[in-house]
């Protein structure tokens, strides 16, 4: 209950044509989902018209889960302009959900070789370097693309992970503060720093961290859980059997 958590909330982003000048703050999601904005991507030519159109394409299908459609018009796309990042990162999307983590970590380097400023692929290769456990350089990926992006929201919570995975908890706990100040509506923080209480034995604090994470998703199957688990833990049984009857349902 307390380990699986840790890996839910590490984001893939898809690259569209249209650029905001800044990053809407989203809801954090334990469910597959995409986030359809650029941050002020900048590339080292004005991309080909065609492949702004073939990126777009390359984005509504990959929404759809249309691999093999969402890669004909990225390599389409990079006929016309081989340097616009955000092909590259699509591309390493596409690898990505294919299983292909190598030719992904390659594709997302490549974008970052032709925009240095692309968070999101900083935060896709992030997002490979944690399942490799490699730690330090997912930290470092993420750090970077808040570099990029203070409002990053899915990066900084990465980072908060790859803090907790290095054992650097109270720098965790700042990032997820940090996000909760910026957006106190999103329950994942919350249930993370719960889980942090729940490790360190501070089972009130993790209740008052888990009871805020049902109250903003009751369909939070992993926070009632480990709601249910502290509530164990202080003997108050009654809620314990309540929050896990909420788990199962």
């Amino acid at each position: 209950a307390q380990g699986d958590h840790r890996m839910r909330l590490l984001y893939l982003t898809l690259i569209p044509v249209s650029v905001s000048p800044t990053l809407p703050l989203m809801r954090c999601g334990r469910r597959a989902w995409v986030l359809l904005v650029c941050a002020a991507c900048v590339t080292t030519q004005t991309p080909h018209p065609r492949a702004l159109e073939n990126n777009e394409l390359c984005t509504q299908y990959l929404q759809q889960g249309d691999l093999t459609q969402a890669e004909v018009y990225c390599d389409l796309g990079l006929d016309f302009s081989p340097q616009y990042a955000d092909l590259h990162a699509n591309k390493g999307l596409i690898y990505l959900k294919r299983g292909q983590q190598d030719k992904a970590k390659a594709a997302f380097i490549k974008a970052l070789r032709y925009n240095q400023e692309h968070a999101q692929s900083y935060n896709n290769l992030g997002f490979i370097y944690f399942g490799e456990k490699s730690y330090g350089k997912a930290h470092d990926s993420f750090q970077r693309a808040l570099k990029v992006n203070p409002d990053y929201i899915e990066a900084r919570y990465n980072l908060a992970l790859a803090f907790w995975r290095l054992g650097q908890r109270d720098k965790a706990r700042k990032e997820y503060q940090t996000i909760v100040a910026i957006n106190p509506n999103l329950a994942d923080p919350h249930h993370d720093l719960g889980a942090m209480a729940m490790e360190d034995g501070a089972y009130d604090e993790a209740v008052s961290e888990l009871g805020l994470a049902v109250q903003l998703d009751r369909q939070y199957a992993a926070a009632w859980l480990n709601l249910g688990i502290t509530f164990g833990q202080l003997a108050r049984y009654p809620e314990a059997r309540d929050a896990f009857s909420s788990c199962v349902d």
